[in-house]
């Protein structure tokens, strides 16, 4: 996991987020129940396409810190429940790729 200071913002932001089957059902459903379709998500966002969106809630790939951030935003995510999910992917992440060895 890596961190980095961001002297602008002045908070830590996290720039290695593992891809999550489970975190991106996460997503999924804080953006259905936020009302937001994966176009208007997207358009927030600033991309071309839905295509992305999608591909981070079927864990095929994970939203940038700044992406990150204006998802919670859009969405209305709850932090906490937020956070109970990223420790569920990391534990699972160390477990099985750190602690065996």
């Amino acid at each position: 996991m890596q961190w980095r200071f961001s002297s602008m913002s002045k908070v830590f932001q996290l720039h290695s987020i593992p891809y999550s089957k489970s975190l991106g059902e996460f997503f999924r459903n804080s953006r259905k129940k936020s009302g937001m379709t994966q176009t208007h998500l997207a358009e927030a966002l600033g991309l071309k396409s839905p295509q992305f969106i999608s591909n981070v809630e079927r864990g095929i790939c994970a939203y940038t810190s700044e992406q990150l951030q204006e998802v919670i935003l859009q969405c209305n995510i709850d932090i906490d429940e937020l956070m109970l999910h990223f420790m569920a992917v990391y534990k699972i992440y160390i477990e099985e790729n750190i602690w065996k060895r």
